[in-house]
């Protein structure tokens, strides 16, 4: 952006957004089924924020209205063979003069068109994903550093899911920007395990794995950074312990780091006889 021009917060920070289109079935092309929730959505939109829609309801679309075009053509061919010559010249004129009428009741079934995107999301995730895409801003209130730092967490996997680059950005720098604030163990007997148990969510040996490695390496550098302190915690060195905060090449990592960092110590190197 030149830098004699105001920067536009407009829709970036919803100052602009028109909440009445999220969500309404007026003018809206396409209902989105999590679960037995649903949200009435617009194609556009959804191709425009997310590489995974425009993939999806193109071909959705396109190849459904294709296989029925060549299905009605067969069963043309098959009826008019046993009395018509030329039986494909002449279902050929008739699919022309039915093109027409095909393209409008598949316009009509992409108006109104159901895309399932099954039951694994959350619905209350996937509302919040949306509600970005249209420029709205949602920001739940939750006053835990713990529930927040899953929130989050959970909110990036699923866009790494559908594949919303531009929201996960946004949320890797939140994500940042709290891991950095100060996160008080010792007044918090539990907090030390709850950590060691989200950072398994993204960097153990159970965590999915992720299109793109964003979150992961944010989380993974916190944990080198604080390993040590945070093995004063017994909450927090008993998941170690088990092996289920890191997977191998998380651990692979880990153990570099430390052997870096105590190269350039300013300490001694003792050995324990």
């Amino acid at each position: 952006m030149a830098a004699n021009m105001p920067e536009d917060k407009g829709f970036v920070g919803g100052a602009n957004a028109d909440p009445d289109v999220f969500d309404n079935p007026q003018d809206s092309d396409i209902i989105l089924k999590v679960g037995e929730t649903q949200f009435y959505a617009h194609r556009v939109v959804l191709r425009m924020w997310s590489p995974f829609f425009k993939r999806a309801l193109n071909s959705q679309f396109s190849v459904r209205l294709n296989w029925k075009r060549e299905t009605v053509a067969s069963q043309l061919v098959v009826y008019l063979s046993p009395t018509v010559p030329k039986p494909e010249t002449i279902a050929e004129s008739l699919l022309i003069r039915l093109d027409r009428v095909l393209t409008r009741i598949f316009y009509q079934v992409a108006k109104s068109a159901v895309f399932d995107l099954g039951e694994d999301d959350i619905p209350e995730h996937v509302e919040e994903m949306l509600k970005y895409m249209y420029g709205l801003p949602h920001e739940p209130v939750i006053p835990s550093q713990i529930a927040l730092l899953k929130r989050h967490i959970s909110m990036y996997m699923l866009a790494d899911k559908y594949d919303c680059p531009s929201m996960r950005i946004v949320i890797l720098k939140t994500i940042k920007e709290l891991l950095e604030s100060s996160w008080e163990f010792s007044i918090t007997p539990k907090l030390p395990e709850a950590m060691a148990a989200t950072i398994a969510t993204v960097c153990g040996p159970e965590a999915p794995q992720l299109a793109d490695p964003g979150l992961r390496a944010v989380m993974l550098e916190w944990t080198c950074r604080n390993f040590s302190a945070c093995m004063y915690y017994s909450g927090f060195s008993q998941v170690v312990d088990k092996g289920s905060m890191l997977d191998s090449k998380s651990f692979s990592r880990l153990i570099a780091r430390i052997c870096q960092d105590a190269r350039y110590s300013k300490q001694p190197n003792k050995l324990i006889n």
